[in-house]
């Protein structure tokens, strides 16, 4: 019952209005449609350019599926921390949340993702494989992550 609530509220979220700049727009718009020249000719970009290929899955989810997936994100942070589902419903229901979405912002999927792979994957056999993929994810906003790094790093010695 509980998975059945996570997935319909985070389905509502495909139909949540959407800022005209939302971090989808921001961090897509012209990828593809003059790759190399993208990098090359617009210094204005917010990414470095091997986040061209971690923003693939980003690119491709659409704006609408980032906002279902930062939801299911969160759902798996609140069920990896042992909290009850009022505490997703909460959170996905604050108006911080609420205002992250309206902008589809990538924060979600550039802290908390990586932070929950690389705590997923302590003591399992693809580890440096999963802690690669999430400091690869970090990378992406370097300026937002380095001391959650600098934690997991130590945490982990």
């Amino acid at each position: 019952m509980q998975l059945l609530v996570v997935l319909l509220v985070s389905t509502l979220f495909l139909w949540m209005p959407q800022s005209p700049t939302s971090d989808w727009v921001l961090y897509t718009q012209g990828f593809w449609d003059n790759f190399p020249q993208t990098y090359l000719r617009n210094r204005n970009l917010v990414s470095p350019p091997w986040g061209l290929i971690l923003l693939l899955p980003y690119y491709l989810m659409q704006a609408g599926g980032a906002r279902v997936f930062s939801a299911l994100v969160i759902a798996w942070l609140t069920r990896a921390r042992g909290r009850p589902l009022l505490h997703f419903l909460g959170i996905v229901l604050s108006p911080y949340f609420l205002l992250t979405m309206w902008f589809s912002n990538i924060d979600i999927l550039i802290i908390v993702l990586p932070t929950l792979l690389w705590e997923y994957s302590n003591g399992r056999r693809w580890a440096g494989v999963m802690r690669g993929l999430a400091l690869g994810l970090f990378l992406l906003k370097p300026q937002c992550s380095i001391l959650i790094v600098i934690y997991l790093l130590w945490n982990s010695r």
